[in-house]
């Protein structure tokens, strides 16, 4: 099956959005903490101000940001082959996403003022379980049918 070729919308757009989902948190994560400042002042985080409205706001970005990577991932991974089962796709998608996470700390080592937290990779793999378990549940109670470019919304138990 030819990657770019997908027979349903969601599946032309889905990796795209995971290039940009994976650039834009390198990117910000290379950013140096004088650019952030403005940010997190904006934001909420602590930053040139030294106070933050919302407590923990980066462990959050984190979740949510490789969450949705997880997400991103197993969506292509589930459409580009149908040899392999779901918690397969699932613990590759969960394994990624937290080797994007440890990546990520890696490469923010080297920027000035930045400091690596194992804290933010376990919120990077705790997003990634939730997003995925959630993701698993809904497919269970939809019965959705993503092959072929057709989805058809059939509850389960009805």
């Amino acid at each position: 099956m030819n990657f770019w070729c997908f027979t349903s919308n969601i599946y032309r757009v889905t990796p795209l959005l995971l290039i940009a989902a994976v650039g834009a948190a390198f990117y910000e994560s290379t950013m140096p903490p004088t650019i952030n400042d403005k940010v997190n002042a904006v934001f909420g985080r602590e930053g040139a101000l030294g106070y933050s409205v919302i407590p923990h706001l980066d462990k959050i970005a984190h979740f949510f940001t490789f969450g949705l990577i997880a997400l991103l991932i197993s969506i292509v991974l589930s459409h580009l082959t149908s040899s392999i089962g779901r918690l397969t796709i699932a613990i590759t998608s969960l394994g990624l996403a937290t080797l994007l996470g440890l990546a990520n700390e890696y490469i923010q080592s080297f920027s000035p003022g930045r400091a690596t937290e194992l804290n933010d990779v376990l919120a990077d793999m705790a997003g990634a379980i939730v997003f995925l378990t959630v993701w698993a549940i809904v497919r269970m109670r939809v019965g959705a049918d993503w092959k072929g470019g057709s989805v058809k919304m059939q509850m389960v138990g009805k």
